[in-house]
């Protein structure tokens, strides 16, 4: 009984950490960057708010479709969305560091290319090939 347990730990020593939910991988995280970068840590605490989907859900469990609903939370900014997947990718980092995760899923997610809008609210279309030769004749 003793060895099955031995090889249960060798086989997975942090099992308990597989555990933790993405609010404590946050909580753990954020006081390491209070200490050691309280400028990044004031930024990204901001961002805290638009994981609140997932505050409860396992850090192990996590995928690019919560990444994704995390960025569509709140209406973020085109910039919020860029930022939000800088903060995943921290999050991830860290928690690869204390084998709470095996692979950072915030690498593997894609953010829509930023749109831009005219004056009046609508979406900015750019020239096409041809209306920029008619417009340089």
């Amino acid at each position: 009984e003793a060895y099955i347990a031995l090889m249960d730990y060798h086989r997975d020593p942090l099992g308990a950490a597989k555990e933790f939910t993405v609010e404590q991988v946050y909580n753990s995280w954020i006081d390491i960057e209070w200490s050691e970068n309280p400028v990044r840590a004031r930024k990204f605490s901001y961002y805290w708010k638009y994981l609140q989907p997932h505050y409860n859900t396992k850090f192990s469990e996590i995928r690019v479709p919560h990444i994704k609903e995390t960025m569509n939370y709140l209406n973020p900014t085109n910039s919020t969305i860029r930022e939000l997947k800088v903060f995943w990718s921290l999050l991830f980092k860290y928690a690869l560091e204390y084998d709470i995760t095996d692979k950072n899923y915030a690498k593997l997610c894609t953010i829509p290319k930023s749109q831009r809008y005219t004056t009046d609210g609508t979406a900015h279309k750019s020239f096409t090939d041809e209306e920029i030769q008619k417009l340089l004749q």
